[in-house]
């Protein structure tokens, strides 16, 4: 068997429309079958969205794959691999040569997250050999969304079939955390924005999933969707979630100490302190240095705001005219059985962050406020698990 290794690092990237992209067979490639699909996921995360811990919800998704990610790093700096991010959790497909490790390390951030934010993540791993054995395609491309981000784009119900295969297989019940485990790489965690306003103030902030189980059809229905969005909300840059005018750090001392303690767990008042002042001067970093509005520029462009894993993500912007064509539009689709979608809109973003360093290396993650992506996946496993009783 060839080395896959190098698959994902070694793929061209398109610059072209997502559209164009998804309904066009010959830029995907079927991702190998030695690779794995790896996840963590918050257990009820919809009960903790509820209770207003929204915001440690996301904190621990960004959290593991900020883990996942310095872990890599660290065993080579030149590789790269699909991830993504969903609100209450993520997916990363992985080589076999690092998957122990990504997965020991899992484990001990389960405990990490466990013991400071009081939450049960879900953590496991299933073959792509495995879901495609049971019918599941997961093919894969390389998108170029501007010229600093490049995400990745799967087709098929491979890794929502592992998902959910990973879910049902694993205990939820927490379990006493040992006094003390192996410290944990969490370094490049940022999570200091203040909730993001959408760019004009007659907008709303829209989290939409869709799932098309076909296989066959799914490229073709997510293109189908995607010009849909295109034609109603305009191009990417102009329904973006996020506009460097309506960024501001969140100054509360309090925002800075639930950071650390995600990412650090233990700190003296003095390290919190001078965490603090550095976030209290930021405002004038920004406004003032050349590097600083640079770097806001760059927070916009390194914004994932779509992941397609096999379920169409997105977070956009609109008018509520603009949310509401859209909802016929998905809804006609729905009544035909091109997809089944979860929508929420909400008031504002979330962003959290992971800057390895300040000039290119950083990404941010987005998800709307009053629950965002979780809400939306609410809507949607309602409407999945009502077809299936009928």
């Amino acid at each position: 068997m060839p080395d896959t290794y190098s698959f994902y690092r070694d793929l061209p990237k398109y610059h072209t429309a997502l559209a164009d992209l998804l309904e066009s067979e010959v830029y995907f490639v079927d991702v190998p079958d030695d690779w794995a699909i790896v996840m963590l996921d918050v257990a009820g995360s919809t009960e903790a969205v509820a209770a207003g811990f929204h915001h440690e919800v996301n904190m621990a998704a960004t959290g593991g794959i900020v883990a996942v990610l310095n872990v890599l790093h660290q065993a080579d700096a030149t590789l790269e691999v699909p991830y993504f991010f969903g609100g209450d959790g993520a997916t990363f497909l992985l080589p076999p040569k690092l998957l122990d490790e990504v997965l020991e390390v899992l484990d001990r951030y389960q405990i990490h997250v466990l013991r400071t934010l009081e939450l049960t993540l879900k953590v496991g791993a299933h073959s792509v050999a495995g879901a495609r054995h049971e019918g599941h395609a997961i093919r894969i491309a390389k998108l170029a969304v501007n010229d600093y981000l490049t995400l990745p784009i799967v087709l098929g119900t491979g890794v929502k079939y592992a998902e959910s295969i990973v879910k049902h297989a694993l205990d939820t019940d927490p379990e006493e955390p040992p006094p003390s485990i192996p410290s944990l790489d969490l370094e490049g965690m940022e999570c200091r924005w203040d909730e993001v306003k959408p760019p004009k103030d007659a907008q709303r902030i829209v989290c939409l999933l869709a799932v098309c189980p076909d296989d066959a059809r799914q490229g073709k229905v997510y293109a189908a969707l995607a010009r849909t969005i295109d034609e109603v909300f305009g191009t990417h840059k102009l329904r973006h979630p996020i506009s460097g005018p309506k960024l501001k750090l969140d100054l509360a001392i309090a925002k800075t100490r639930r950071e650390m303690t995600i990412r650090l767990e233990r700190f003296t008042f003095w390290q919190l302190l001078q965490e603090w002042m550095v976030t209290l001067i930021g405002p004038l970093y920004f406004r003032f240095s050349e590097s600083g509005k640079a770097y806001l520029e760059q927070v916009i462009e390194l914004s994932h705001t779509l992941m397609l894993d096999g379920t169409f993500n997105c977070v956009l912007s609109g008018t509520p005219a603009q949310i509401d064509e859209l909802v016929v539009y998905l809804d006609r689709e729905e009544a035909a059985g091109k997809f089944q979608f979860g929508l929420h809109t909400t008031h504002a973003s979330l962003m959290s962050c992971y800057v390895l360093d300040r000039d290119r290396e950083h990404a941010h993650f987005v998800d709307g406020t009053e629950g965002g992506f979780t809400s939306a996946a609410r809507v949607l496993k309602a409407k999945i698990a009502g077809a299936t009783a009928a």
